[in-house]
């Protein structure tokens, strides 16, 4: 495939190469119809028809479930299409950043700032996983750290090229039985097992994510692809003191909270991303603003008074054959695909007590205030209230021609 500077797809005029994985490149453009600048990642085909035709399902994958994920921690997809001479490309937000990873080569991340980068990391996996959407490849090189609306640091989840979208009406799969996909390191073991994976497949590789910036140091010690395994299915997780870089100064509820996420079984994990953002918040002290779908309080019916580069990180799945590959693919950050044929239930499900409303504290208050004669001036402060998302039947692509027909998606 030639070199895009300079050229046009469509209303975008590409400006620059920003990077290369092993099936995309990605450039930095211009929007020409709204003046703004975007990341364009480009399909590049290597292999037989075969090949291609899977790795051209995954590209169709990743574009249409980023683009039903309604959440700032995210990367927001703006159109999926292809050129007049075939290449598929995403359109995506530019972020102005850096990954995690990069990040983590300067050594241990402070506490409250690990638990922040957890706490955006879960509220955009809960939004995903409310969508029915298993990232699947959760690492710190799919996790981007920007600057967004006044913050300095807010993490974007990318990269949802090995997703599995389990509520897809279509009933098929890209995955064939038996393959797994994701990056050794972070993978989960029933993911390793091959074994049916869910939203708690996410939260083990989220408690890796989060370990290894507590800690500065990968969760096992390990010099060979099967003492990979081995410990990734069997050993429990260690104390982050124990593998940490120098010393720590942890609260003993979040290292808690980092062992639930580790547990090898899946029923002693956090249930959901949104009780492990609680957990995080309870544990740093801090107050938590939980999304999803749920009952709106009579308080939130009162009236209301009231933006790195984007990589390209979605690298071809490697298939490891010996001890040899792990540093350059595992621990790299490639995707590895491994072969098993294991199966497991599904998801548990896990329903949390809502404390009572602030609004009947308060109106108590109130008639005793006023019984006693005492004026008030009652401030009514805006409050976001989550919304229930619907899920729009999956678009086709936009194109100057049509796009061609891709493998099912679903998995």
């Amino acid at each position: 495939m030639s070199e895009w500077q300079g050229r046009r797809i469509g209303p975008y005029l590409v400006k620059e190469r920003l990077g290369r994985g092993g099936m995309g490149v990605v450039y930095r453009a211009v929007d020409t119809s709204l003046d703004r600048h975007v990341a364009i990642k480009m399909m590049v085909p290597a292999g037989d028809d075969g090949v291609v035709a899977e790795q051209t399902a995954r590209f169709t994958l990743e574009a249409k479930a980023a683009a039903r994920i309604q959440s700032r921690h995210v990367a927001q997809v703006i159109q999926y299409g292809q050129t007049e001479t075939g290449e598929l490309f995403i359109v995506m937000e530019l972020l102005d950043g850096r990954p995690l990873d990069k990040l983590l080569l300067h050594g241990k991340v402070a506490p409250a700032r690990a638990v922040r980068i957890a706490r955006h990391i879960a509220k955009g996996m809960q939004a995903a996983h409310d969508l029915g959407i298993v990232h699947r490849d959760l690492k710190p090189a799919n996790v981007m750290l920007c600057a967004l609306d006044g913050e300095d640091e807010v993490a974007k989840v990318l990269d949802f090229g090995v997703a599995k979208m389990t509520n897809d009406a279509t009933g098929g799969g890209i995955t064939q039985q038996g393959a797994l996909l994701g990056t050794l390191p972070f993978m989960a073991p029933e993911q390793v097992n091959g074994r049916e994976v869910d939203g708690r497949t996410d939260i083990y590789s989220l408690g890796v994510i989060l370990f290894r910036m507590l800690a500065g140091a990968p969760l096992f010690d390990v010099e060979s692809l099967s003492d990979l395994v081995r410990h990734q299915t069997s050993t429990p997780a260690p104390r982050i003191a124990e593998r940490a870089v120098g010393e720590v100064d942890i609260p003993d509820a979040l290292e808690a909270a980092v062992l639930k996420c580790l547990e090898k079984d899946p029923a002693k994990r956090f249930q959901s991303m949104r009780e492990l953002d609680v957990a995080l918040a309870g544990a740093m002290g801090e107050e938590t603003s939980v999304s999803g779908p749920r009952r709106r309080s009579a308080e939130e019916t009162l009236p209301t008074g009231f933006r790195v580069e984007m990589l390209a990180r979605h690298d071809a799945p490697t298939e490891l054959s010996s001890p040899r590959e792990l540093p350059g693919a595992a621990f790299a950050g490639a995707p590895t695909k491994l072969s098993s044929a294991v199966n497991t239930s599904g998801p548990t499900a896990l329903e949390r007590r809502r404390p009572t409303p602030r609004w009947a504290v308060l109106a108590a208050a109130l008639m005793v205030l006023a019984a006693l004669g005492v004026g008030l001036v009652v401030v009514l402060v805006g409050r976001s209230v989550p919304a229930v998302v619907a899920v729009p039947p999956a678009a086709a692509p936009t194109s100057a021609v049509p796009a061609p027909a891709a493998p099912p998606v679903t998995e």
